[in-house]
Parts: structure tokens; C-alpha cells; sequence
């Protein structure tokens, strides 16, 4: 089957759906710091007052977290796809149905500091993504979603995580104890997205064409005001075909953590979180080998009045064994912040900030110092996503401001060194990703050619439009100006990316 006719399959599938729910509904008539690729978020103007009773649910991220079920009894314009969002059975069951289309152009100059043989490369990506939630009474639930992230025009592409022409991208089921929102039990099996650290530890991949999804076993419980999750999962390979997803033979995860009000101030949260990522062949630059690594890691974000902050700290412990060595200790850390200021009595709503990311690099004997970041997005080093978080220092200073309540501008600055001038760095696009092989790794620039620690700045800036609450328009350019390690490195020519897509959610 071609990539016209599996598109065309899936449209027929959603509009056959959409007009099911519509005649089922008729029969039974008796419900943040942004970054570049994303709607801004943070302190927003005071929202008028609105009459009680059930509001309409924003469209998230995660789409499983959304709740449908009081759309009839909500009070306002209805919205032209209410129909699909509560589609009710008998004794108490329905069905919701969503999805999201985004449609994104990149233009790319000397990508990966002059890697690629085009000076300008452009592609056309797109993501077509359709999710039917279906609640069989109080506690159990059937969440599938399935995936098309197309590319065109790229030469020498696709790159991972931009072609996975058809997928079941989520399937799972739920057993939930209560709908009590503080306490609560609930058992998740299957194939799922999963998200914490604000992308920094384990994330979607919303950047890449094809988000990120892993199979296996999460738990999460309610104690009040505390949050437990634990969890079981193997990473999903995405492979450019239809239904060739599997899970990657070479990597396992397993951990949890325990989530919190923020002692220091009302509106924040602290959590503290355990992970386990078992590696089969991983490549570093002290050589390949088996990595097995404990991660502790401790996160505290408030907003008081004006001022918003996040810190973090890790520490990874653990095991490499190189294929043709002995042994050694794994001893790495991390430290993350993210500090900001918003005027908020000012017509645009400001906000100057400063986020900071020291990760520990490695010095080529002894115990293996360098940091692995797990599963991230680009969160740490913008969209352009050129150097990686591992062995590094970035220093990025950032403004934002409102143009109206629909329209948010951002800008960056970010600058970068090496932690230690023995480590290599990383690219963050492949550094988690298997290769055909099965090895985990992509060595961007070597350590062992230059003693230099300056890598180089970039400078972005990015506008996002609300049109609705169902289209948001982003545009983005983001300029990486190479430093000295880099130029003693070659290639090291400067490398420009613009960026712009239009997302539609239903």
C-alpha cells in the first residue's frame, strides 16, 4: 500500500467515525516556559469571569489526559466536533475520538555545522495522528491512537524519527480504583507516551515528526496532595515502514517517583524520581560498551508572585563495561535551573529569564563521567538541537512578551563549553536513538582533536499564534555561530534553521 493510499485510508476512517458519533449522539438525545515548536506558556492576563458549572477541556499534549465526559453540560457555543467527544452507550460506557494534524516546513543551511553535501536543505514533514478513548464503566478504559509522520524532500533523508509512514503509536489499557482525583489506583498495560522533567528526563519528542513511545507497565497513585509513579518499559524503535514499530531489543527502563506541593511557596510542586536504564551496546567516546545506570534525580519548581524557578540535580550511578575491557564505575551528575521574572502589571506581560544546564563530560580513565539525559526532547539546547546534553555548560538567556493574549514572541541566547576537554559531544537528535547496528550513540565532534572548551552560540527567536482553540500557527529561526573546539573540529561552518508549521487538534 502507498503512502497516498494510507493517507487517503485514514481520512475516510476519521470522517466514517465522525459521522457515526454524530448519528450515535442524535439516537440518544434524553460534556509554562516556552520554547521554540511549542504555544508559550506562564503568567497569562486575568481571565474574565465566567458562569459555573463544567468547562470545555483544553486539547493536551498528552491526549489521554483528556476528559470528555461533561462536554453536553458545558455552557457556551458548541464546538463542530462536540459530536465525536462524547459518544454515549449503555450503562454509563462512551467513546471520544481526537486527533491532530500538523503540517511543517524546514529550511535548513549548512545542517549539522556542514555535515550534510547541500547548503540548503528543505523538507516538508507531516504528522497525521487519530486516538479513540473508549471507558467501560468506573474503572476500566481502552486508549488507541494511531500514527502517519511523513517527509519529503530532504536530500538524504528521511532522518530517524521523521518517516514512520503508518503506526499504532499508543495502545493501552487502564484499570482505575476511582475517579477521586486524590486518591486513587491506576494500572496502565500496553503501548503509551510518557512525560516528566519538562522534557528534560523522559519526554514525547513532540520536536521530531514521530514522538517517542515506549511498551510496558505504569502505575500511578493518589495519596491527597502527593502523586506516586512507577514504571516498566522498553523504548519503541520507529522504522520508516507500516507497522514495523517494535520495541528495541537492547534497552530497558524501570524506576519511579513521588510528585508534591512545593514547601516554599503555594503555586509549585517538588518531585524526586529513581530510574534504571539498562544498555546493551551504547557508545560513548571512552569506547562501546555494555551501560547499566541508576539515575536520582530531585526537581523544584514554584511561581510566586512574578518570579518563576526550576531546579534540578542528578546523580547517575552505575556500571560500563567496555567489549574489550573491564569494568567501571559510572559517576555522573547534572544540574539544570531556570529563573524568571514577569512584569506583570505591563501591557505585554514580559519575561526576562535565565536557564543554565551543567552536565558532567569525561575525562577517559578511571570511572566513565559522562552524562546520559536519558530520554530528552531539545529542551536543553533549543530546537536546533545541535549539541547535546552531555559534557556541557550552557548559559541561555531568554525575553518573552505577549504581542496580544494570542500572540507570544520568545527569544534565546544560548552559549556553550565543554565540562571536560577529554569528552566528546553529543548530538541530541540520535543520542538516545538505536542505529542499525543496535548500538545507542551518535559521537557528533570527537574529544581527543582539540584541548578548546568553547563550543559556540546560538541565537533563536520564535512566534506562536493562537488562531483558536483548535489551529496554532508557530514560525521559529534559530543561527549557530561555531566556536574555537568546534572550528579545530571541522566541518564547523555556521548553521541556520527556519522553521514553521501550522497544528490543528480536534
Amino acid at each position: 500500500m502507498n503512502i497516498l493510499a494510507v493517507r487517503s485510508l485514514v481520512c475516510i476512517i476519521c470522517l466514517v467515525s465522525a459521522a457515526g458519533a454524530a448519528r450515535a449522539q442524535s439516537d440518544q438525545i434524553d460534556q509554562p516556559a516556552p520554547q521554540v515548536g511549542d504555544v508559550p506558556q506562564g503568567p497569562q492576563p486575568e481571565q474574565p469571569q465566567v458562569p459555573r458549572g463544567p468547562q470545555r477541556p483544553q486539547y493536551m499534549d498528552l491526549r489521554y489526559n483528556e476528559d470528555w465526559s461533561q462536554i453536553r453540560n458545558v455552557q457556551g457555543p458548541a464546538d463542530f466536533w462536540d459530536p465525536i467527544k462524547f459518544i454515549p452507550f449503555d450503562d454509563g460506557d462512551y467513546l471520544t475520538l481526537g486527533g491532530e494534524v500538523r503540517e511543517r516546513f524546514d529550511s535548513w543551511h549548512n545542517a549539522n555545522f556542514g555535515y550534510t553535501p547541500a547548503t540548503y536543505l528543505n523538507g516538508s514533514l507531516q504528522r497525521y495522528v487519530f486516538n479513540a478513548d473508549a471507558h467501560f464503566g468506573e474503572h476500566f478504559r481502552a486508549f488507541v491512537q494511531v500514527e502517519s509522520a511523513l517527509e519529503y524532500g530532504e536530500k538524504g533523508g528521511p532522518f530517524y524519527s521523521e518517516r514512520d509512514i503508518f503506526s499504532f503509536h499508543q495502545a493501552f489499557v487502564d484499570y482505575r480504583s476511582s475517579k477521586d482525583t486524590k486518591n486513587y489506583f491506576l494500572l496502565r498495560v500496553g503501548r503509551q507516551e510518557i512525560a516528566l522533567g519538562a522534557d528534560h528526563f523522559i519526554s514525547t519528542g513532540d520536536y521530531f515528526n514521530a514522538r517517542r513511545t515506549f511498551d510496558g507497565v505504569t502505575i500511578s497513585v493518589g495519596r491527597g496532595d502527593w502523586n506516586w509513579f512507577a514504571q516498566a518499559t522498553k523504548p519503541v524503535e520507529e522504522k520508516p515502514g507500516a507497522f514495523e514499530d517494535a520495541p528495541e531489543p537492547g534497552r530497558t527502563s524501570w524506576g519511579g517517583g513521588g510528585f508534591a506541593p512545593n514547601p516554599l511557596t503555594k503555586k509549585g510542586r517538588t518531585s524526586f524520581f529513581y530510574t534504571a536504564l539498562d544498555t546493551k551496546q551504547q557508545l560513548w567516546n571512552r569506547g562501546l560498551g555494555h551501560d547499566m545506570r541508576h539515575t536520582l534525580g530531585l526537581r523544584l519548581e514554584g511561581q510566586p508572585t512574578g518570579w518563576d524557578y526550576t531546579y534540578e540535580a542528578l546523580v547517575q550511578l552505575g556500571t560500563f563495561t567496555p567489549v574489550d575491557g573491564q569494568g567501571v564505575p559510572i559517576h555522573a551528575w547534572a544540574f539544570i535551573t531556570d529563573d524568571g521574572y514577569t512584569f506583570q502589571k505591563s501591557r505585554h506581560y514580559p519575561r526576562i529569564g535565565l536557564a543554565t544546564s551543567f552536565t558532567s563530560g569525561d575525562s577517559g580513565h578511571g570511572a566513565l563521567g559522562t552524562f546520559h539525559p536519558l530520554f530528552p526532547d531539545t529542551a536543553y539546547s533549543g530546537k536546533l538541537g545541535l549539541v547535546g546534553p552531555s559534557n556541557g555548560y550552557e548559559v541561555t538567556p531568554t525575553f518573552r512578551f505577549g504581542l496580544t493574549r494570542r500572540i507570544y514572541c520568545l527569544s534565546e541566547w544560548s552559549f556553550f563549553w565543554r565540562e571536560n576537554t577529554n569528552d566528546g559531544i553529543y548530538t541530541p537528535a540520535l543520542l538516545t536513538t538505536p542505529v542499525d547496528s543496535g548500538i545507542i550513540g551518535f559521537i557528533e565532534k570527537p574529544g581527543n582533536f582539540s584541548k578548546a572548551a568553547y563550543i559556540g552560540n546560538q541565537a533563536s527567536i520564535a512566534t506562536a499564534i493562537t488562531i483558536d482553540r483548535h489551529i496554532t500557527y508557530i514560525a521559529a529561526y534559530g543561527y549557530f555561530t561555531p566556536g574555537e573546539f568546534l572550528k579545530e573540529t571541522p566541518p564547523a561552518k555556521a548553521t541556520g534553521l527556519f522553521m514553521t508549521f501550522v497544528n490543528y487538534a480536534f
